[in-house]
């Protein structure tokens, strides 16, 4: 005697994720490659493999790059935020600490800075909004990592913090591994050099640079 097939819930489900996350993924390049503005959701359908009424059922363009975004933000399964920041807090040394915090930062500038430019350049005022919402949450991430290493006494005193605070932003920014990168020739190698130094030399009292 035949039994029915029963409805797997669990694979259709799984199915569905993972096509939405490949079309997450596709859009990513694209958007990396292209921008926001030159990238179409037919561009997306079509490299994807999927159909433009699919794409329009996740949503708008909009709501497109916002995923992608999230995903890259959040989807780097091989680092834990919370162990990252517990060796952070629990650094020993000046150079410990800051080799910690430029660690996970050229890490993120390498993986994700064409798609970072490609939501900063967008002219979409919601996109632009997340943007800033997201440039001042960095800012306050800056500004108590600097208070932590001044608490501490590695942090120069002879510039106001809110300058070295902006200036840390600057030189951490993913555009700023963009325009050195993909414009003035640097390698990632390079790049790396010239974070370092110029970090320390931006925060660092002058006995604490390097020679």
């Amino acid at each position: 005697m035949s039994h029915p097939r029963r409805y797997d819930a669990t694979r259709r489900q799984r199915t569905a994720l993972e096509r939405r996350a490949h079309v997450i993924d596709t859009a990513t390049v694209l958007f990396a490659e292209h921008g926001f503005e030159a990238t179409t959701l037919a561009d997306v359908a079509s490299a994807a493999g999927v159909s433009l009424a699919y794409l329009h059922k996740l949503g708008s363009k909009s709501d497109l790059i916002e995923s992608v975004v999230r995903a890259m933000m959040t989807g780097d399964t091989a680092a834990d935020p919370d162990s990252e920041l517990d060796a952070l807090v629990h650094a020993a040394t000046m150079e410990e600490y800051l080799d910690l915090s430029l660690a996970s930062i050229i890490a993120w500038n390498a993986r994700s800075h064409r798609l970072w430019m490609a939501w900063a350049s967008a002219s979409d005022p919601g996109l632009r909004a997340g943007w800033n919402a997201v440039m001042t949450e960095v800012r306050a991430k800056l500004t108590a990592s600097l208070a932590l290493l001044d608490a501490r006494g590695w942090l120069r005193g002879d510039v106001p913090h809110d300058e070295l605070v902006a200036t840390l932003w600057v030189l951490t920014m993913a555009e700023t591994y963009t325009r050195l990168v993909d414009g003035a020739g640097l390698s990632h190698d390079d790049y790396v050099r010239w974070l370092h130094r110029s970090v320390r030399e931006a925060l660092l009292p002058r006995a604490s640079q390097p020679a």
